[in-house]
């Protein structure tokens, strides 16, 4: 193990555990506001068309708050996805 290590470095490791603590922290966030949310009486009361509603507007305050969550907590690795998905085609470096 220490020949690896002397070789090869750390790997990054303090790097992956400090991202993967940012990504449960947004996901425990998201977690207690979609739990909040449901939790509101009457919200998946009444016909399937309500529930649908519900349903739908759960998961898109779940997106919304886990990825502004990742944000304000700046994981690096959000910034790179919108890099690879914001680029535009035919703009390659």
């Amino acid at each position: 193990m220490i020949v690896f290590r002397y070789r090869h470095g750390t790997l990054g490791l303090r790097e992956v555990v400090r991202s993967c603590t940012k990504f449960v922290v947004a996901s425990l966030v998201m977690g207690a506001v979609v739990y909040m949310f449901i939790d509101i009486p009457g919200v998946y009361a009444g016909e399937w068309t309500h529930r649908a509603l519900s349903l739908t507007v759960a998961i898109i305050l779940a997106t919304a708050v886990y990825f502004g969550s990742v944000r304000l907590l700046r994981a690096r690795e959000l910034q790179e996805m919108w890099g690879i998905y914001g680029q535009k085609p035919g703009y390659d470096d």
